[in-house]
């Protein structure tokens, strides 16, 4: 099992993806992956809950990884100092094996983007 553990200033105008990637080949294959959209936390394009704005927000998503994962990975998440479990976050994300890279990308649309670091 593999988990990265990051936390994140929610705010109402931030818009970003994180994910894992493996490079090994090419296209990259993604493994697990979220959006936060202002305070929406989304995966596979579904809204999983609403995220208090303004306030720290801790992830951990954990996955099993090498040629025999089930792809299948779990997401914690703690808005507002509590703790919240979802199983099975996310869905089969097809050839990702290898975590060779795990990060934020942000998305803007011409506006004012929020750098986060």
């Amino acid at each position: 099992m593999t988990t990265c553990k990051f936390a994140l200033m929610v705010e109402p105008r931030v818009k970003l993806n994180y994910e894992w990637r493996d490079w090994r080949g090419s296209p990259y294959q993604v493994g697990p992956s979220l959006v936060v959209d202002g305070c929406r936390l989304i995966v596979g394009g579904k809204t999983l809950m609403e995220l208090p704005a303004d306030r720290w927000v801790r992830f951990a998503i954990t996955a099993e990884l090498g040629t025999d994962n089930s792809g299948k990975w779990d997401l914690a998440v703690a808005p507002r100092g509590r703790g919240e479990a979802i199983r099975g976050a996310g869905e089969r994300w097809g050839k990702f094996e290898q975590l060779t890279w795990g990060g934020v990308y942000e998305q803007c649309d011409g506006g004012e983007c929020v750098l986060c670091g």
